[in-house]
């Protein structure tokens, strides 16, 4: 489908072409206008924020019409937290290939935590050590959040901390979930 790779090179090559290539392409058409030496090689490392798979579809988000990269919309009809954790080593197998080491800067849910760490965080594990496997260069990872913080339009609804933050106590006082504890064991053996 034509909006997938259109959104793909959008939001995952267009950014690491140009800062690690030095590709450049300034008018969104899906071609390298230039190779600009100033911008190679200005990565350390890729930071990867991986939560769900997103699907989109035919459609253009605003300044679709000037710029052609920009034709599609967000698939709100399939769910915004399509779990996916297959999507994970696929991001990560994907970003190796630009040859720059890799850091899980966020991954994580807001699922109730006494169920998180299975059904969301575990597999997610599990497809990041299968990436690493077949040669990945991942040195980092970090679950989202550490403590509940307050996410944008859904203020505090949606709790992603490993520490569950009690915003009716004037102290706020935090407490160990049991994702938390469940992936502090993970961390601690350096496995499952």
């Amino acid at each position: 489908m034509e909006a997938v790779k259109r959104f793909d090179y959008v939001y995952n090559r267009m950014f690491l072409d140009a800062l690690v290539h030095g590709k450049w392409d300034p008018d969104l058409d899906g071609k390298v206008d230039k190779v600009r030496d100033d911008l190679k090689a200005r990565m350390d490392y890729i930071g990867i924020n991986y939560y769900t798979r997103i699907y989109v579809r035919e459609g253009a988000l605003p300044g679709g019409d000037e710029f052609p990269m920009l034709k599609f919309m967000p698939d709100q009809g399939k769910g915004v937290w399509n779990f996916d954790a297959k999507g994970m080593g696929e991001v990560v197998t994907f970003a190796a290939t630009y040859g720059k080491p890799i850091i899980i800067t966020e991954n994580g849910t807001y699922e109730d935590k006494n169920k998180a760490f299975e059904l969301r965080t575990k597999p997610h594990l599990a497809a990041l050590h299968a990436a690493i496997k077949a040669g990945a260069d991942v040195r980092g990872y970090f679950v989202w959040s550490l403590v509940d913080n307050y996410e944008w339009n859904h203020g505090m609804a949606l709790r992603f901390g490993v520490y569950a933050v009690d915003t009716k106590d004037k102290a706020k006082p935090r407490t160990l979930t049991e994702m938390g504890k469940q992936y502090g064991a993970v961390a601690k053996a350096n496995g499952f």
